[in-house]
This record gives C-alpha cells, sequence and structure tokens, in this order.
C-alpha cells in the first residue's frame, strides 16, 4: 500500500518520491540522500531527474520549513547543473531555480544562503544566454546584488565569478546589453562600488576586472563610481 502521508508524482521512485511526504524527518533523510546521490556519475542524476527529482526540489523548497532539508536540495542542485546542459534545463523548466533566488533574498541561515549561492553560480556558469536570461527572469539578479551586499569572501568570490561569467556571455551575443542593465537597475553597480572598500585584495580585483570588462567610463561615472579607486592601506591598530 502508498503511505496516505505521500503525494506520489508521476514515475516516481522510492527514492524521490519521499521527498513529497508530510513526514519531517524522512523529508531531511530524503533530500540528504538524494543530495549525495547527486554527487555520483550522469546517469545517477538522470535517474534522480527520469523520476521527479526536480519537481521534488522544488516541492521541498516551497513548501518546508527546515533550513537544512533546502540546503541539502541547494547542495544537489548546485551539482546537477555542472552536468550535461539538459540537466540545467530540466532543473531550470521546473522552476528551483526562481525558488532558490527568493532564498538568497530572504534566508538568514548562513549554510543555506551558501549552497544556495553556489547553487546560482554554478548554473550562471554553465548555462548558455538563453538560460541566462531564463534564469534573470526568475530572479537571479536580485538575488546576485544582495549577496554583494555581504562581507563574507567565500559567498562574494563564488557570486562575483558567476556574475562575471554570465555578462561575458551577454557580451559575446553582440546584443543589448540587457542584463547588464538590469543588474545595474538592481543596485549592483552600487553594491560594487561599496565591494571597493573590502579587505581582501582578490575580492578587490574582481570588482574591477568586472566593472573594466562590462562597463563603460560614462555608465560609472553616472553612478558616481571610480572605475580604478585606490585602495585604501590597512591601518595598524595600536
Amino acid at each position: 500500500d502508498i503511505n496516505p502521508t505521500l503525494t506520489p508524482i508521476p514515475n516516481s521512485s522510492p527514492i524521490t518520491n519521499p521527498v513529497r511526504t508530510h513526514n519531517p524527518e524522512l523529508i531531511l533523510v530524503a533530500t540528504k540522500i538524494i543530495a549525495n546521490i547527486c554527487l555520483g556519475s550522469d546517469d545517477d542524476v538522470n535517474q534522480v531527474l527520469k523520476y521527479g527529482g526536480a519537481e521534488g526540489f522544488l516541492h521541498v523548497l516551497t513548501t518546508e520549513n527546515n533550513p537544512t532539508c533546502k540546503q541539502h536540495v541547494c547542495w544537489a542542485i548546485s551539482n546537477i547543473v555542472v552536468g550535461p546542459n539538459i540537466h540545467l534545463q530540466k532543473i531550470l523548466s521546473s522552476g528551483a531555480i526562481k525558488e532558490v533566488s527568493k532564498i538568497l533574498l530572504t534566508t538568514t541561515d548562513y549554510g543555506l544562503q551558501k549552497e544556495a549561492a553556489w547553487a546560482i553560480a554554478n548554473s550562471f556558469s554553465k548555462c548558455d544566454f538563453s538560460q541566462a536570461c531564463k534564469m534573470v527572469n526568475d530572479g537571479a539578479i536580485g538575488a546576485i546584488v544582495s549577496i554583494l551586499k555581504v562581507q563574507d569572501y567565500d559567498l562574494l568570490d563564488i557570486i562575483l565569478s558567476a556574475l562575471n561569467t554570465v555578462l561575458r556571455k551577454e557580451r559575446e551575443t553582440g546584443g543589448e546589453k540587457t542584463i547588464s542593465h538590469l543588474f545595474e537597475m538592481a543596485g549592483g553597480l552600487t553594491a560594487l562600488e561599496r565591494l571597493q572598500l573590502h579587505e581582501n585584495k582578490e575580492i578587490y580585483n574582481k570588482v574591477i576586472q568586472l566593472m573594466q570588462a562590462n562597463y563603460s567610463l560614462e555608465e560609472c561615472i553616472a553612478e558616481s563610481i571610480p572605475l580604478a579607486m585606490q585602495k585604501p592601506e590597512k591601518k595598524e591598530i595600536n
């Protein structure tokens, strides 16, 4: 008999079906198992996606209150999207990236925030331009700008690399700079201005390189942003 607490999905399996349960303990275990499976081969990931894994991820992201469950899902997504492009497309089509973007805008849980940032960063790094536009429409730009406002080196390093990748892909199309404009409108240039004062030199250099590659001097002046502001020396505390 089917457990009455489960909500079966088409082509579900004993592994992916439990993520649709109303039992918090079972969801916690199931999401961890699936996340570990997604560390395996492309064939392993194919099985997870074949049996409704992407839809199950969306269910957890939209209904669960336990940040650890959501962290497991974001971890799984970040590993899935670095495989064949069809895997990333499955995740995008399910709506999971839209929910991950929302998490980055709202969560105060550091572990969840970091895994969500990895999921967005890896997706941007591996997507084609049309998929990047889909991610932007799903709120990924706002999510990135929110991360740029924190001071954590690891999160900033992840997001700056992803942003640089997607803006490079936009430049390569030779078309309108829609994504870079939306990033600017979302407060992205202002966030980059603040990061020019970041104490970590690698973050500072990434910011300068990103701005020089993607924004004209006129655009930066309009935002009152120096392209290569002198980095202040750290003062010793007596």
